[in-house]
Formats: C-alpha cells, structure tokens, sequence
C-alpha cells in the first residue's frame, strides 16, 4: 500500500505539466525546368521559398486548429497554445538545382496543452492581461513576434528592425498564447541596435514612449520622433518609385490613333486586292466567251485565265463549242440535256416477206395487241404490290 501512495505521488507532478504535440508541414517551393542545360537543373527563387515557407505556415496552422478542435471535444477545460518554428530552409537553397537537391521547407507548430490549474487563473488568462509595452527587443521571430516572461507578444503600429529582423522596435501587445519551453527569451535591447540597416536619423530623444509595462526591462526605449522620421523618410524615398510602378501598371500609352491609321491602310489594301481579282476574273471570262470581242471590250490588260483558256484550246481541243467539257455546260444550251429518242409513227408488222405463207398484222391491229398488253401489265404491276403489301403486314402480325 506504501509502495502505491508513493508511486501516486511520484506521477502527480508529471501529468501536471503541460503536454506537447508537434505538427510539420512541408512544401517544395515553386521552380523553373531549365530543359537546355545539360543535364537539366531547376531554377530557385528565393521569393519562391518565402511563398513556400509561407504557405507551410498556413497549413501547419490549419493543422494545429483541426487538433486543438478535437482535443475540446474531450478535454474542453484544457488551456491550449501553438508556437511556430521559424521556416527550416535546410534542404532547398535559392539558385539552379540538380533534381536531388531540390528539397521542401518545413515549419513545425508546437501546441500545448494543459489541465487548468483550481487555484487562479489559467497561463494563457494571465499572459491576455499582460499590458502593452513599447520598446526595442531582440530575439525577435521573423520580425513580429517575441517571447517574454513566459509569455509571446506580436509587433503592432509603427515597426522598426535592422536588416535581420531580429532586433525590433514597435508597440508589443500580447497574444495570450504561453511561451513554449523551447522558446528563446527575448530581452529589452539599446535603439543603437537597429542602425544595422534601420532608417532611423531621428535623433530628438524628448517624447520617448510611456506606455511600457511593468514587465519590460530597463533600457533606451526609441522615441516617437525617430519612429515618424524613419516612416517620413521612406516614405519620401519609395514615392518616385511606387509612381513609376503604379503609371507601368495601370496605364498604357494612346495608340489609337496609330492603330486607326495602320486599319485603314490594311482595309485600303484588302479593297484594292480583291477589286484587281475581280477585274482580272471579269476580263478572262469576257475573253473566253468572246475572243473575238466582238461584243465589247472587257478590261484593259491580261488575265491570269488567258493562259489557261489558251493552253486548254491548244493542248486538249477545249473551247466553249466543245461539248463533254465543264464549260459546255454554261456556255451552250442544252448541253445539260441527254438525247431522247423519237419514233418513226406506227407500220404494218409482216412476217416471211414475198412467202406464199407471208403473214401482215396492220397498225390497227397492233394497236388492239399493244392495249391488251397494257392491261395485263397493269394487272401484273397491280398484283405484285398487293402481294408484296400483305406479305409485309403478315410478317409484322407475326
């Protein structure tokens, strides 16, 4: 019994503190096929792995929310908390790449979670009511968040860092999520660190800010005068280049009237080139109909169709009397129209001429021969259709 109390006491202390899980995601950044190079490399932005790392974030984020969603479900009286890790670009670099070392980003988010404490408030309530606080810090996350007495805070208002991003100046206000035990603690450091690449010339130091907390370390706060000269000044600087960007991208030079000028001298031409077709057309079917004009005149100048007509005349005998050619068809009237036979009216029918058994059937009588024939024929027609009628009704009956 002593040995089980004891063993109790031993793990109370464990499962009071707070539990972590870790979620990466990972993404190739986008790049370029170099096919001509041999052998073939990709190309690598470093916009591309920012726009990777970015984009992991996003997901891992997405990630650790569908956690702590379904943790709720169990454990809702927990006190959760997600830190991200900076962007491990370890296995891509920018440049051209061979295909094995075209490598993804990583970012890892850590979530705790904690049972809530019966005395007091929780870590995450006691971090939320942390005040504000107004100063320059190092060790600063990808230039906009700090971990400070167990506590993370995010950069708002007026930003100022060094080239790095790693020491920054800006009003910090707290995001109530609990530092994880990895982080690194950032302290309060001297504005004089921010001149590594910082545009901050101001040097009036008179209204320094008042609004730090009482958790912030001592140390030289930037002021609010060097604050507004570095904004003033990039500003002034980047507007003849944001000017130049915003006229290349939302406008574009008036070629109107070049574009009218350049359609009416293509129209101009189209009209000119179909007007010669048809005059050159007109005046080798004018020829050919009458090579002798003696109806008129059809055009000044050759056709293209003179050579023509004269090598069909020449070479194959064809002219516009000659029947069997195409033109025939068009140029003589009736040459369409197959030839129908006529009869000779109607003459006695005699067998054995000039015979003493010579045999004469007259017109009239072959008449009386050709009418009864008629009607047997009708007879015939008639009864082979009723048949084939009926014959087809019996086999749709069937």
């Amino acid at each position: 019994m002593k040995r089980i109390i004891l063993l109790t006491l031993l793990l109370l202390p464990l499962l009071s503190q707070a539990d972590t899980t870790d979620l990466s995601s990972s993404v190739q950044p986008k790049y370029k096929t170099n096919y001509t190079a041999s052998p073939i490399t990709y190309t690598v932005t470093q916009d591309s792995i920012d726009e990777a790392c970015q984009s992991a974030k996003t997901k891992v984020s997405s990630q650790s929310d569908s956690f702590i969603t379904t943790m709720k479900k169990t454990y809702p009286d927990y006190v959760y908390s997600t830190s991200f890790s900076e962007c491990n670009t370890s296995k891509v670099s920018p440049g051209d790449l061979s295909l094995d070392q075209l490598g993804n980003v990583v970012v890892t988010a850590t979530v705790s979670y904690t049972e809530p404490s019966d005395s007091g408030s929780s870590a995450s309530e006691q971090c939320s009511a942390q005040s504000p606080m107004q100063d320059t810090f190092n060790n600063v996350v990808n230039g906009s968040y700090i971990n400070y007495n167990g506590c993370q805070y995010e950069a708002t208002g007026v930003i100022v860092c060094n080239n790095s991003k790693t020491v920054c100046a800006a009003t910090w206000k707290p995001t109530g999520i609990v530092s994880s035990s990895d982080s690194t603690e950032s302290t309060v450091s001297d504005s004089s660190d921010l001149s590594d690449g910082a545009d901050s010339d101001g040097s009036n130091s008179g209204d320094t800010s008042e609004g730090s907390s009482n958790n912030s370390s001592s140390g030289s706060a930037i002021s609010k005068d060097d604050m507004t000269s570095a904004v003033k000044e990039g500003l002034i600087s980047a507007s003849p280049t944001v000017a130049d960007e915003f006229k290349s991208k939302f406008t574009e030079n008036d070629t109107s009237s070049e574009d009218k000028e350049s359609a009416n001298e293509l129209s101009e031409s189209n009209i000119k080139k179909l007007e010669d077709n048809l005059n050159n057309t007109v005046r080798g079917a004018g020829k050919f109909a009458d090579p002798d004009q003696s109806v008129g005149r059809y055009g000044d100048g050759s056709s293209e169709m003179d050579l023509a007509v004269s090598q069909a005349s020449s070479q194959i005998g064809i002219d516009k009397d000659s029947y069997g050619s195409s033109w025939a068809s068009f140029m003589n009237d009736g040459a369409l129209l197959p030839s129908i036979p006529h009869g000779n009216g109607c003459s006695p029918f005699i067998m054995f001429p000039g015979q003493v058994y010579q045999m004469e059937i007259d017109c009239d009588k072959l008449g009386d021969i050709k009418s009864v024939l008629s009607w047997v024929m009708y007879c015939l027609t008639f009864w082979n259709v009723f048949t084939s009628l009926t014959s087809l009704l019996r086999k749709g009956d069937e």
